[in-house]
């Protein structure tokens, strides 16, 4: 999901990159050792001691900062520094609830304060949609 640099506090690069540098650009979570600001895939792979040719997904060795309780307005947040696979893994217990929330902050309405209630179906508006009502027992 894309980040929603609006609801985030104007120092968090400055603070997500110092979480980074402390963490010595490894995730909390697997170990995994990752990419610094700026660095070439050739110096990371001599960094690391691998060979470039064994990096074949640079992607999973991009560090991240995580709000853990997926609320970056608060200054007081819960932050875990995650390479990207550990961050998605994470996040992904949360996609239904995220993508919601997100949708809800730009204006769609939820069923709780929709102006409009939905009407109950009777038999007999049932028995004018024969393909809808088949499985049920039409009563009038």
């Amino acid at each position: 999901m894309p980040m929603e640099w609006d609801r985030y506090p104007e120092n968090w690069k400055v603070r997500s990159l110092g979480l980074k540098t402390r963490a010595n650009w490894t995730c909390q979570t697997c170990g995994r050792v990752c990419r610094r600001v700026g660095e070439s895939l050739t110096d990371f792979a001599a960094r690391i001691g691998q060979p470039l040719a064994a990096i074949d997904k640079p992607g999973q060795y991009v560090l991240t900062v995580s709000p853990l309780d997926h609320d970056p307005e608060n200054p007081d947040a819960r932050l875990a520094v995650l390479c990207s696979v550990c961050h998605r893994q994470y996040d992904n217990r949360f996609m239904a609830k995220l993508s919601r929330q997100k949708r809800e902050r730009r204006g769609q309405l939820t069923l709780a304060n929709c102006p409009i209630q939905p009407i109950p179906l009777s038999g007999r508006q049932l028995s004018l949609l024969p393909e809808l009502a088949a499985p049920y027992p039409i009563s009038n």
